[in-house]
């Protein structure tokens, strides 16, 4: 179960880095998550300090988006150099 949070926590980490804000839909379709493990880690996540969310309601239906925290974009940093060296 750890390994599998830690490659979510890696993805997630990289994929809000590259994309700057994304909507919970779109993560779940590029990684084809279920949905119940998606909004546990990301939760961890959000307990974690390192994402927060908003709520977009300029269109309908609204759209659940996530960014990174200036915590999260700290650690990204760090996977994605580590990443670049693998």
């Amino acid at each position: 179960m750890f390994s599998i949070l830690l490659s979510f926590v890696y993805s997630a980490l990289i994929l809000y880095h590259v994309h700057g804000e994304i909507e919970y839909q779109q993560f779940i379709d590029i990684y084809k998550l279920y949905s119940n493990s998606f909004y546990l880690a990301i939760k961890k996540l959000i307990d974690l300090g390192l994402v927060s969310t908003r709520i977009d309601s300029s269109s309908y239906p609204s759209k659940k988006m996530a960014s990174l925290t200036d915590k999260g974009k700290n650690i990204a940093d760090h996977l994605k150099a580590i990443d670049d060296i693998l």
